[in-house]
């Protein structure tokens, strides 16, 4: 599923990422940037959003960096 949602972002939004991040996202992976805080490279994160994917979408994620992820769900792994 994440890997659909990826190549799907990468073709109908490819001018939000940068080159290195579409080529990424076309093979289904996340972008990626490098944490201003740590320096650390970190890969976007998938979060399901409260309204049931049953209710109306055919995905029921929002997109976060995993600093958004944290503060959205502390227990997310």
């Amino acid at each position: 599923m994440r890997q659909r949602f990826w190549k799907n972002e990468a073709f109908y939004n490819s001018k939000a990422y940068t080159e290195p991040n579409v080529l990424r996202m076309q093979k289904g992976f996340a972008p990626q940037q490098q944490n201003p805080k740590t320096g650390i490279l970190e890969s976007m994160e998938l979060h399901h959003h409260k309204v049931p994917q049953r209710n109306g979408g055919l995905f029921d994620f929002i997109k976060v960096w995993p600093d958004e992820h944290r503060k959205l769900d502390p227990f997310r792994y």
